[in-house]
């Protein structure tokens, strides 16, 4: 392992490579080697660019990484001291690279999963938390969504509080529907709006099949029960196949009266 010397030395390159020009001349050519290895990573850890850390990580490891240890290690010139920790100097840079990649790909998946939910409150959290560039694919289409999302919001909100008020079940489906494929979950309304097109969808789905089955006692309950527009084309159904009852029973009733004893 390394003496407490070179600990301290590769602990404190492995924060901040020494620049050439403060190394003693036999070692500056090591420093560039690692600088040059680093650099693309820093880069990037400074553009707080997803995707490009992820390259940058994957180009820097591996072969290239091993590479730039062996022109450290046969660097005769150079004092054993600085050859040990800069090796160890470099890994830690490589390490600390791939880790920050980890976390800012599980902020990347919170952004992800903030637009698959449709949540403008959680998305604008993360985009502030996690502060990627303005140009990183994720982002670009993050605010795109939002733009989207606000702009049917402003449009689709207040027709659907007045329908909400209304009871107007046509067009709160209808801004329902269209929230649901281009607007965000959180418009003021829309929970009390699905809730409500719950309940209608079960009231009509019971009298529609009450009407095909001919089931008057059923359909008589359901209408009953029926709390929306009387207007409705399914409450008019019932009402018509009650009528349609009713006159059938009316012509029983004076054919019995006529026939002859």
């Amino acid at each position: 392992g390394l003496g407490p010397e070179r600990g301290a030395l590769a602990a404190a390159w492995g924060k901040r490579l020494p620049e050439a020009a403060c190394l003693p001349s036999k070692s500056r050519a090591l420093a560039s080697v690692a600088q040059g290895h680093v650099a693309p990573l820093d880069a990037v850890l400074k553009s707080r660019q997803p995707a490009r850390l992820e390259e940058a990580v994957q180009e820097q490891s591996g072969a290239r990484f091993l590479r730039a240890v062996r022109r450290v290690r046969r660097c005769r010139s150079a004092p054993h001291l600085h050859k040990q920790a800069l090796e160890s100097a470099l890994a830690s840079h490589v390490v600390r690279a791939r880790a920050e990649l980890i976390r800012w790909q599980a902020g990347v998946k919170q952004i992800r999963q903030a637009v698959e939910l449709r949540d403008v409150g959680t998305l604008d959290k993360v985009l502030a938390q996690w502060a990627f560039h303005e140009g990183a694919p994720e982002l670009v289409e993050a605010h795109q969504k939002l733009a989207e999302w606000r702009q049917v919001a402003e449009e689709v909100g207040p027709a659907l509080r007045a329908a909400l008020k209304q009871r107007d079940m046509p067009a709160i489906k209808a801004a329902v529907r269209k929230l649901d494929a281009q607007g965000p979950r959180d418009v003021e309304g829309a929970e009390e709006a699905r809730a409500l097109l719950e309940r209608y969808d079960a009231k009509a789905r019971r009298l529609k099949n009450a009407v095909a089955s001919r089931n008057v006692q059923v359909a008589e309950a359901a209408m009953k029960a029926w709390d929306f527009d009387k207007r409705d084309p399914m409450y008019i159904s019932g009402q018509e196949m009650l009528v349609r009852r009713a006159m059938q029973l009316k012509e029983l009733h004076e054919a019995a009266a006529t026939a002859p004893p």
